[in-house]
């Protein structure tokens, strides 16, 4: 089934770090899906500051899961619609039942602003834990997903448009204080 559904079924998010050990999980309501990936529309799992970003709660998060890519991508907008940025996980491709989407997270992560500025996150955790514990091959996967990225940085950001993406929504996507529904045309970033 390929196309968009704000009502979607309810997905649960099952991480596991480099280790087996689990991450914290989540839910979020499945609004795209296709061969390619799956668009997941979440609450923020985790609020606080985090130095290059502050997560509060009533934040929105859209999340881009691909099968066979080797990172997800998350566009964070506030609860009045404003962009706050990009977070980029270097992972496993996901596995999905139908019900939970399941992958390994690499340690690597990248920030980007809306400005296109960007930071490499965890690179310490990446050498201790994935370098340490996985096979050689899977350690590259990460490197070349991680170099994907900024690669496509580089060239304009073409899986940094999330505008894009969410321009062919025509309804109601994010939350207000005051009960309406953001349009996408409401989305600036």
């Amino acid at each position: 089934m390929a196309g968009h559904n704000l009502n979607g079924p309810r997905v649960h998010v099952r991480p596991r770090w480099a280790d087996d050990q689990s991450k914290p999980s989540w839910e979020g309501t499945l609004i795209h899906r296709s061969p390619e990936m799956l668009v997941l529309r979440a609450g923020v799992a985790h609020p606080g500051a985090y130095g290059f970003v502050t997560l509060d709660p009533g934040d929105v998060f859209f999340e881009r899961y691909w099968f066979h890519r080797w990172y997800n991508i998350f566009a964070i907008y506030d609860e009045e619609g404003r962009f706050k940025g990009w977070y980029a996980n270097i992972s496993t491709p996901i596995a999905f039942d139908g019900e939970t989407i399941r992958y390994t997270d690499l340690d690597l992560d990248l920030w980007v602003w809306p400005d296109r500025r960007f930071v490499v996150l965890d690179e310490d955790e990446f050498a201790q834990r994935v370098e340490r514990e996985m096979p050689a091959s899977v350690v590259a996967q990460a490197r070349a997903g991680l170099a994907e990225l900024l690669n496509d940085l580089a060239a304009g950001g073409a899986l940094f448009r999330e505008l894009s993406f969410y321009s062919t929504l025509d309804t109601d996507i994010l939350p207000s204080p005051k009960g309406r529904g953001f349009r996408t045309s409401d989305l600036r970033g």
